[in-house]
């Protein structure tokens, strides 16, 4: 669908390690993706409102949202992860809520698409991170790694538990925002 992502399906995810050290032009992203920043420390503005990020933050970014890094105090390295959305989402959605309601994953990316993790959910997220790039490789040698037997189970597995990683930290954050 036009509003979806258009990531090649064949595809589920890609993996880049990147490094941002000046400001960038304001980019449309047709593809989903989460930002785990490894280092550095910049201004990135998502939907024109600036988010200051750094170690430790994850960062979600839905199809045809745009970013633009407005300001680098220190040069930002990050691993990208694309992901084909509505896989992803559909995947998640297998599963409910304890109210059973099916998870508000959208809402709640648009709502906090920029979290800081704790050490633990951290650790958690590179792990999940070193698996994706083990799985996919980086954009670069992805053609090597075509035709591995279940990559697109593992991959949308993994990508569900980011995804999830990312929803209970925005919860975490909603929460303590409202003790406040």
């Amino acid at each position: 669908s036009i509003v979806r992502s258009q990531l090649d399906k064949s595809r589920l995810g890609s993996f880049e390690p990147e490094v941002i050290s000046e400001p960038t032009a304001p980019l449309i992203h047709p593809n989903a993706r989460f930002l785990l920043i490894r280092g550095g420390r910049a201004t990135l503005q998502l939907q024109g409102t600036p988010h200051v990020v750094q170690q430790g933050d994850l960062v979600a970014i839905l199809p045809w949202q745009t970013s633009q890094v407005t300001a680098v105090e220190e040069p930002l390295q990050y691993a990208l992860m694309a992901y084909h959305f509505d896989t992803v989402c559909h995947a998640a959605r297998l599963f409910h809520s304890e109210e059973d309601a099916p998870l508000p994953i959208e809402r709640q990316m648009e709502n906090t698409p920029v979290v800081h993790l704790s050490a633990e959910q951290l650790k958690d997220a590179e792990r999940i991170a070193e698996s994706l790039y083990r799985e996919l490789g980086t954009e670069s040698g992805a053609a090597e790694r075509c035709g591995r037997a279940y990559s697109g189970a593992i991959v949308t597995s993994l990508l569900v538990n980011l995804t999830v990683l990312f929803l209970r930290a925005a919860s975490g954050l909603a929460e303590n925002t409202s003790e406040r």
